[in-house]
């Protein structure tokens, strides 16, 4: 159950009393156990009325018998609730007792007194938690009310003032921050966007809104974002940009084919030249894992024993377009040795295994030529123009 559930703070088994119980042995139980309601049960515990302190006042003005029996006098239009109710819900019933049914049985009853200390805990758990959203935020926040008292200041407001939370909050703003100029979104009643402010010689990017209540303004905030910190973070998306373009170029223009995988083996990219070596296009292995290729498009043996062992591998292959390639995978290893994927190089070979056969039935060609005319060893000269 939820924290900010009925279960969680209503008073289990409650004292009962039956139908047939008198109005003096109810009265009695009330000031014994200092509840404000008996709930009035039958003999399997589902509630068939309620009798509040309330009710017996009343009762005993109007000179009712004492020993009449509680079916006659109980209130029996009575708000029951579940133990799923949340406390929220409670705070609009006027009732000083709520019977709690589970499965159509008592499991037991919130007084209103329960109801704001349950009320007043979840009050105050919320505002732990936003306490705590805010100082973690790394924008400075400050607030006002609408007499200009500072009611929130977090850490970062602080650094960016320079000043101390203590020394300020419960302070006019206009007399503490006189830079600051928050206390003029009450007076204009508007909100100011992306307002470039100076303090204490840095830059800050301002937000300044109205809070309203039921349409009427109660305060305002001011949200200031260090400017530095979005143009470093600009610089530097940009120069990874820049990188990832020059990347892909370099890529793209490899003679040899290229292409690349993640940790998982899905293929993240693959250059032009790969796609012409391998005859497919990039719609058929980008997104795709290596294993879900066929293994005349690319060997997944190879990726497998890179990503494990995370050293370079290489074997030759004959890919589905007839190509014979030497592929080359190395793997992508960052500072902390984590491997992140594979990169691959395709070359092709075809060209060179074709010119290694014409070199060898060359090679064998002359060979046969210089055969014949080598002279016999039967023959002996002695004059070097007849050698």
């Amino acid at each position: 159950m939820d924290a900010s559930t009925v279960c969680r703070f209503m008073r289990p088994d409650p004292p009962t009393a039956h139908e047939d119980e008198s109005l003096q042995n109810v009265i009695e139980m009330i000031v014994k156990e200092k509840i404000d309601g008996i709930p009035i049960v039958d003999k399997n515990r589902c509630v068939r009325g309620l009798i509040t302190r309330a009710h017996v006042l009343r009762l005993i003005a109007q000179n009712i018998d004492l020993k009449a029996p509680a079916r006659e006098i109980m209130k029996r239009d009575i708000i029951t609730i579940s133990p799923d109710t949340e406390v929220q819900k409670l705070i609009t019933w006027n009732v000083s007792s709520l019977p709690v049914i589970d499965q159509d049985k008592l499991v037991g009853i919130v007084t209103l007194s329960d109801t704001i200390r349950a009320y007043y805990k979840s009050v105050v758990n919320i505002r732990n938690t936003l306490d705590t959203v805010i100082s973690s935020i790394r924008a400075g926040i400050i607030s006002i009310n609408e007499e200009g008292i500072i009611k929130v200041i977090n850490p970062a407001a602080e650094a960016i003032f320079g000043v101390k939370k203590d020394d300020i909050l419960g302070q006019r703003i206009q007399a503490v921050l006189p830079q600051c100029r928050l206390f003029r979104i009450i007076e204009r009643a508007e909100h100011e966007y992306g307002v470039m402010e100076m303090y204490n010689n840095r830059s800050y990017l301002c937000n300044r809104s109205p809070i309203l209540e039921n349409g009427q303004i109660i305060g305002a905030v001011e949200v200031i974002q260090d400017i530095s910190e979005i143009e470093m973070l600009s610089a530097k998306l940009k120069s990874t940009q820049e990188l990832m373009q020059r990347v892909n170029a370099i890529i793209e223009c490899s003679f040899d084919g290229i292409f690349v995988t993640d940790h998982q083996g899905n293929i993240i990219k693959a250059n032009e030249s790969y796609l012409n070596l391998a005859g497919v296009s990039e719609s058929d292995v980008i997104g795709k894992n290596i294993n879900e290729l066929e293994s005349d498009l690319f060997d997944p043996r190879l990726i497998k024993e890179v990503a494990e062992t995370k050293q370079a591998a290489t074997i030759v292959q004959q890919l589905k377009s007839g190509k014979n390639v030497i592929i080359t995978a190395n793997p992508i290893i960052d500072d902390n040795g984590t491997s992140h994927g594979v990169v691959a190089n395709v070359r092709d070979i075809t060209e060179l295994n074709a010119l290694k056969e014409q070199i060898n039935s060359l090679n064998q060609h002359y060979i046969q030529e210089i055969n014949k005319y080598k002279i016999a060893n039967k023959y002996i000269f002695s004059s070097p123009k007849s050698r």
